[in-house]
């Protein structure tokens, strides 16, 4: 593939920074705080899960696929991570990140191997999960024990940067690797485009399905871990929004609904807009209800915009034309940077 077509447009970037350089100035003018060195080190801290999760979601998107799980993963973890404790915190979190992973083999397996549709599979993981997580705990949150601290992943810092934006950097890094010059990477943009070009042209798309699952399931287990040490207690309701905020994060940020297409650089200022966002409407003292509900229209109205290709980087959104079989013509204009 050519370097023309790995390496994509900055200007594509246009209409969602400048939607964000209007975010941040408005609020900097009307939201007392905004600014300050304490609310901008939160709002990385917010951002940084939300863009680990947004990871995990653009690389099953690009491969025309979808996982709802996210918010129950991150919940079964803090429960496991507090369960386990009695192990020591490398133990707990260790074993958390494992279930982490097992959900991501699950979901791929079904998805991927035996062709069940993603909805369907992580809907019914995202239902299960959390039922497993409740019933753990018998239904309600579970403190940390007196003395163990197992907040660093989530309050320390590198230099003056929190760890959790440290880790969030090394995610998108990591992604923009896998996706720009490994053959894995590749692969799930051209099966996203065209999964049955890709089964004629010989890839193993059910295993390259099942990959992109796993691999989402550890960005996924980043962030629950970040969560969890937030947290400090097993919380089966823990971030139940997750997936669809990182769902919007990627429409937002230009990522195709229908698969094949997306760029890191895309899912960083869809994250970003999204943390801005509601990083606002607190300082500005809307309701927790109320932040729900814009959560979730932003959410349905950036699907609805990346479906049909208007305005908001609609360079990017406009619907994957399927290729002819046999064929992966016009697909490497997906290739992120």
């Amino acid at each position: 593939m050519s370097d023309r077509a790995t390496s994509g447009r900055w200007s594509d970037l246009a209409p969602t920074a400048a939607l964000l350089a209007v975010l941040v100035v408005g609020l900097a003018l009307f939201a007392p705080g905004f600014l300050t060195s304490g609310n901008v080190a939160n709002l990385g801290r917010n951002a940084s899960i939300l863009g680990l999760a947004a990871c995990g979601q653009a690389v099953v998107i690009i491969t025309r696929g979808l996982d709802l799980s996210s918010g129950s993963v991150v919940a079964l973890m803090s429960v496991v991570v507090i369960k386990e404790l009695d192990h020591g915190p490398t133990v707990a979190f260790a074993l958390a990140i494992l279930v982490a992973l097992a959900v991501g083999v699950v979901n791929g397996v079904l998805i991927g191997l035996l062709s069940v549709p993603a909805f369907l599979v992580t809907l019914g993981m995202l239902t299960g999960l959390h039922g497993l997580a409740s019933y753990i705990v018998g239904g309600v949150s579970v403190q940390a024990p007196t003395g163990v601290d197992v907040t660093w992943a989530s309050n320390a810092q590198v230099g003056f940067v929190p760890v959790p934006v440290v880790l969030a950097l090394a995610g998108l890094a990591l992604l923009s690797l896998l996706l720009r010059r490994t053959t894995a990477g590749r692969c799930w943009y051209l099966i996203g485009a065209n999964p049955e070009a890709g089964r004629q042209a010989g890839l193993r798309v059910g295993r390259l399905i099942l990959m992109a699952y796993v691999v989402a399931a550890g960005f996924v287990a980043v962030a629950g871990v970040i969560l969890a040490a937030r947290v400090q207690s097993g919380q089966p309701n823990l971030q139940p929004t997750l997936p669809f905020e990182a769902i919007a994060a990627c429409a937002i940020g230009g990522l195709s609904m229908s698969g094949g297409a997306g760029r890191v650089a895309g899912v960083l200022t869809g994250v970003l807009i999204v943390s801005v966002t509601e990083n606002g409407l607190v300082l500005l003292n809307v309701s927790d209800d109320a932040q729900t509900i814009v959560v979730g229209v932003v959410t349905v109205a950036s699907v609805i915009l990346a479906g049909r290709g208007l305005p908001l980087g609609r360079l990017r959104l406009r619907r994957a034309r399927p290729a002819p079989a046999g064929s992966f013509a016009g697909t490497e204009r997906g290739l992120a940077s």
